[in-house]
């Protein structure tokens, strides 16, 4: 496994976790936009 799939797994169950307390909309749209910046950061990087 490569190192942004399991920071993305880790990630993602903080996520769930927070999503467990009831914050979804905007939880959901902030780790969105996020993980889209951190595509495209990485992606620029290559």
């Amino acid at each position: 496994m490569d190192v942004r799939a399991s920071v993305y797994l880790r990630d993602r169950d903080s996520n769930i976790q927070l999503l467990s307390k009831g914050e979804t909309t905007l939880l959901t749209h902030t780790s969105m936009r996020y993980l889209l910046i951190k595509e495209n950061y990485s992606f620029s990087m290559q």
